[in-house]
């Protein structure tokens, strides 16, 4: 079993009873349950922190490729690693959500740095076919959402305040339609990945 910080079976079942007490209060939870987990998310307190934290994943003997990607727009880095067992994304009760081989590391916004954000897992992305009706079903039961898009995905977001209770530090469920592996591999051709593994 894997153990690296904020991954740890505590941390992950809180992170998942937040996460299924969301989608069970908007009825949800078949939008995620039973789907496919493509990545889990971590995200660090600050650049020292994601630093060594990268640093500890590379060295774990887990880690099978290590990326990274500098968001210049956003003046932060974002790594990817692929582990050689999945990490279980299960509640306290025993209900799993997922499970993934595909770590993302957050480095936080400038802005956002040394706890003005959430620390440790911060989401997990869903594969969805068609994010029409992803988008269809939150509107219909009434659920915030949020959506993104950059050069290689489009993603629908949903939020909770994360486990420390502070406004602002939120966790989330995304759905997209790329798996992460392939924005690698766009990012890779474009030359905007640094591959360190």
């Amino acid at each position: 079993m894997i153990q690296l910080p904020y991954l740890g079976s505590r941390q992950i079942a809180g992170w998942a009873d937040r996460a299924l007490s969301f989608c069970y209060s908007y009825n949800i939870q078949d939008l995620v349950l039973g789907q496919t987990v493509d990545h889990i998310a971590v995200k660090l307190a600050n650049r020292n922190e994601y630093d060594k934290y990268l640093k500890l994943v590379r060295d774990s003997g887990h880690c099978t490729s290590l990326t990274y990607t500098s968001m210049k727009d956003e003046d932060r880095d974002l790594a990817t690693a692929v582990l050689d067992e999945p990490v279980e994304i299960v509640s306290s009760d025993g209900v799993v959500i997922g499970l993934s081989t595909m770590l993302e590391i957050m480095e936080p916004r400038p802005a956002k740095a040394n706890g003005k954000d959430i620390i440790g897992l911060e989401h997990i992305e869903v594969l969805v076919p068609d994010h029409k009706v992803i988008i269809a079903r939150l509107k219909e039961g009434n659920v915030p959402m949020e959506e993104g898009r950059n050069d290689y995905h489009h993603t629908v977001v949903v939020q909770w305040i994360g486990a420390d209770g502070e406004d602002g530090h939120m966790e989330e469920i995304k759905f997209t339609e790329r798996p992460l592996s392939e924005v690698i591999r766009l990012e890779e051709a474009d030359g905007t990945v640094t591959r360190l593994i």
